[in-house]
């Protein structure tokens, strides 16, 4: 596997300044040694040839910022499987036999005779400067080996999810019953769905798309491909809704209803996003589809908006994070898990609710979760996923606050350590920027409104004392009836007393 060791920027690329190099190799952040001489020429010819910054926002395929792979860069890395030029190097890969497999029995199911004709076909009405798709610099190959690269990554992906999605059939050969195989192997499976959902590991989804017609094509002239190996744009969005849902770190708790989760997933058109993780993304952010609503009359709308900037007005104070799940508890806040995306977060201010969506943590869900906001902080103007994260970094402090989340259900812990998944969250928002999420700033200022109530604490903590257990509030309600009793005794005296 020596093409694993080119995680996310340890390429030597042209005009870069620093080489980075994996902490966990034991190596440190370095600048390349130049005389005075060179380091002036090197300045004057990066100031004549500056025109865009290296890294901007935009739909294009990233690597994880520097910051983010100083905490963790072990999460950015492939394990098993690279993907498109930012993370391949050529050279020897334990991969790359299964690679020149699927792409064999790919020829061979829709007739085409070589390499070149595949990628002749492959490449056209595609943009030729593949470049162009990156915001970082791939490393500088001829344009016939990226061609092959992108040609045989993009049919491997295809080859993945169809192998995924269907099953063996007997009469299949022995390549196509070892590819089955392989491919749902526990751990080869969790892996590889693991490997293609990392931010440097991304090809275009047009190239995705390119393949299926390929395939589409193939089945109009010839009827002789088998059904299970048929597949066009149609079912390239079936494939891509299944292995989203299957690894969407949202949508795995026993707790709620998988069709209705699957039926959401139905409603969005993955063909329009930019890459996996792209999708991956906007199935973690996008909102369902809202149902039909009564008209409102547009005089309570107009009050209602009203009320809500005359309130903004009043209340200016920001803040950047929440008090932890055990605080809140005490003044009275309540935590329901809800079935969703982080699109179902929101405060309830009459029931004294946050809402937030039932997560489900397993070995791969911190890697997914970190590339997510690698991918929003490179690529996405917003900060909804960020706001997620910092959400759930205030509310995680201790173990004890993450046995509130998770007696609520809004964490389903399947590390099997309660130490390693709060150190998880404690960590998840180290060096990650802060960007403007005006639902965010909502729903901090109505809880903290919320906490900072002193007449809320002081009931909530007169409840907690003498109405948690049945023998404090039977005992309570007795001595009251004791005090009622001796009053009526004392009045009844004092009557009596001016009678005589």
């Amino acid at each position: 596997n020596g093409d694993m060791d080119t995680c996310n920027g340890n390429h030597s690329y042209e005009h870069s300044f620093y080489s980075h190099k994996s902490p966990s190799n034991g190596h440190i952040h370095q600048h390349n040694l130049l005389t005075e001489e060179e380091w002036r020429q090197y300045m004057k010819n990066e100031i004549s040839e500056a025109s865009t910054p290296l890294v901007s926002k935009g739909p294009k395929i990233s690597t994880a910022p520097q910051a983010l792979l100083d905490v963790k860069p072990q999460s950015y890395c492939p394990r098993i499987l690279t993907i498109g030029p930012l993370n391949q190097m050529l050279g020897y890969s334990s991969i790359d036999k299964c690679k020149a497999l699927c792409v064999k029995k790919f020829m061979e199911r829709h007739h085409i005779l070589n390499v070149e004709d595949l990628m002749e076909q492959f490449l056209t009405d595609l943009d030729h400067n593949l470049e162009s798709h990156y915001n970082s610099n791939p490393p500088k190959y001829s344009s016939e080996s990226s061609q092959l690269l992108f040609t045989i990554d993009a049919v491997f992906i295809l080859e993945f999810l169809l192998f995924m999605k269907n099953d063996c059939r007997s009469e299949d050969d022995k390549g196509t019953r070892y590819l089955y195989t392989f491919f749902n192997n526990d751990i080869t499976h969790t892996q590889m769905c693991r490997d293609l959902f990392l931010i440097g590991n991304q090809i275009p989804m047009s190239f995705l798309k390119k393949v299926a017609e390929i395939s589409k094509m193939s089945v109009e002239i010839s009827n002789e491909i088998p059904k299970n190996h048929r597949f066009g744009t149609n079912s390239l969005k079936d494939y891509l809704n299944h292995i989203v849902f299957i690894n969407h770190p949202f949508f795995g708790s026993q707790f709620h209803h998988r069709s209705t989760q699957a039926n959401w997933m139905q409603t969005i058109n993955f063909l329009n996003c930019n890459h996996l993780l792209d999708c991956l993304y906007v199935s973690c952010t996008q909102p369902p589809p809202e149902p039909t609503r009564q008209l409102i009359n547009p005089t309570k709308i107009l009050v209602r908006g009203f009320q809500k900037s005359k309130k903004a007005e009043g209340s200016k104070k920001k803040y950047n994070r929440l008090p932890n799940a055990s605080q809140l508890l005490k003044a009275g806040i309540r935590f329901k898990a809800c079935e969703g995306n982080i699109s179902v977060i929101k405060y309830n201010k009459r029931k004294f609710q946050l809402d937030l969506p039932q997560i489900v943590v397993a070995d791969n869900t911190e890697d997914i979760l970190r590339n997510l906001l690698a991918h929003e902080q490179t690529s996405k103007e917003g900060g909804e996923f960020c706001m997620y994260a910092f959400i759930m970094d205030s509310l995680i402090d201790t173990p004890d606050d993450l046995a509130i989340l998770t007696k609520s259900h809004v964490i389903e812990n399947l590390l099997g350590s309660d130490e390693r998944l709060v150190q998880m969250w404690n960590d998840m928002c180290r060096n990650l920027g802060a960007q403007p999420c005006q639902r965010w700033e909502e729903i901090t200022r109505d809880v903290m409104g919320h906490y900072n109530s002193h007449w809320r604490i002081l009931y909530v903590e007169f409840c907690a004392k003498f109405f948690s257990r049945p023998w404090l509030w039977i005992s309570l309600v007795g001595a009251f009836v004791l005090l009622v009793f001796s009053l009526v005794q004392t009045i009844y005296t004092v009557l009596g007393y001016y009678k005589a």
